[in-house]
């Protein structure tokens, strides 16, 4: 069976929470790079509004120590109505694949801005973060009229 294919963009974005705590280089042992990242992805897709929300959730340890959490909270549209089922796998990484360098770029400005190291985060495979968005996601079943997730600062 062939698949279908599904147009979608970028609708909108933002970050509605964001923590940052200075870790001194003392507890960070001097070592360059010593950060350990943790992503989490939620999804609500919206067969009526054709609106596909994601959130991804940051956590950069260093030292063991939480440093920075980060959510972002983002909105995709379908060109056409497709049913959560017909969702194609592909769907699922590259959203979190367009949102990543958002998120990457939000991290460094904010860390660099607070008159401390910036913390550069690198370039990842987020292959298997798209199979974690796919399993967490849930069909929204009463359409809101509003489906802004920069207006509702939630899924």
């Amino acid at each position: 069976m062939e698949q279908k294919k599904a147009t979608f963009q970028l609708v909108e974005y933002c970050f509605p929470a964001f923590s940052f705590n200075t870790i001194d280089s003392q507890s960070q042992g001097d070592k360059e790079g010593a950060i350990q990242l943790g992503l989490t992805a939620q999804g609500l897709y919206s067969q009526e509004s054709r609106r596909f929300n994601v959130k991804i959730e940051m956590q950069i340890l260093a030292s063991k120590e939480l440093m920075c959490q980060i959510q972002c909270l983002a909105a995709f549209e379908f060109a056409n109505e497709i049913k959560k089922e017909d969702i194609p796998d592909y769907f699922y990484a590259n959203s979190i694949a367009i949102l990543y360098p958002y998120v990457r770029a939000f991290c460094s400005l904010i860390t660099t801005q607070s008159n401390n190291p910036g913390v550069i985060l690198p370039v990842l495979n987020l292959t298997a973060l798209g199979e974690e968005l796919k399993q967490n996601t849930t069909l929204q079943e009463n359409n809101d009229t509003n489906n802004s997730v920069i207006s509702s600062g939630s899924l």
